[in-house]
């Protein structure tokens, strides 16, 4: 699989019009070849992920930014930032269909980043991905803005997160030494409405 970046457009609330949404979202996006639609489970915010196998540029950023703004104007809460993948990792379930998609979003402060990168990468994101009804995950870097680290789990069920071996993986003794280390987290499971092939 070749490596991807995206634009995440994200605003509160439901989008009640999702034709609305659809229409916006693939209208003029030659540079991007999927598009992800995601709405919290408890209607606190909407996610729409532009994915590009290019770099995410801050043009185009600016682009889609404007686009959204123009089409849906008065969106409570709108951000659009880019996202630069760290770490995939296919999941245990990698030929389910998605219908829900989390994310954990936090940072750490810089003494710590060393230890939580390699956390990460060798223990934490290659361990959730093992788990039964995990199918892809995904650690990113926010370009541009806070928090900067999200790590993105997508799921069949979100029993997944109940899940003995899910459980075991948070409560490692390296989890439980990272964990206290975060920073402006922000854990939100979302449904997914939507996926455009472009």
């Amino acid at each position: 699989m070749a490596s991807e970046s995206a634009v995440l457009v994200r605003f509160d609330g439901y989008l009640r019009d999702i034709d609305l949404l659809l229409r916006t979202a693939s209208a003029g996006a030659r540079e991007f070849h999927r598009i992800e639609v995601n709405q919290a489970v408890d209607g606190s915010t909407t996610y729409v992920y532009f994915w590009t196998y290019a770099v995410a540029a801050a043009s185009l950023l600016a682009s889609v930014s404007a686009q959204w703004q123009a089409a849906l104007p008065g969106l409570e809460g709108f951000e659009a930032v880019r996202l630069q993948p760290i770490v995939e990792i296919a999941g245990a379930s990698e030929e389910a269909r998605v219908d829900f998609h989390y994310v954990v979003e936090t940072d750490v402060d810089d003494e710590n980043a060393r230890e939580f990168s390699d956390w990460y990468a060798q223990e934490h994101l290659p361990g959730l991905a093992a788990v039964e009804g995990n199918i892809f995950s995904r650690r990113l870097q926010n370009l541009d803005g806070r928090p900067r680290s999200f790590a993105c789990y997508d799921l069949v069920t979100p029993h997944a997160l109940e899940d003995p071996a899910w459980l075991a993986i948070r409560h490692s003794q390296w989890s439980n030494r990272v964990r206290p280390m975060y920073r402006n987290t922000r854990r939100t499971m979302f449904n997914r409405i939507a996926t455009i092939e472009l």
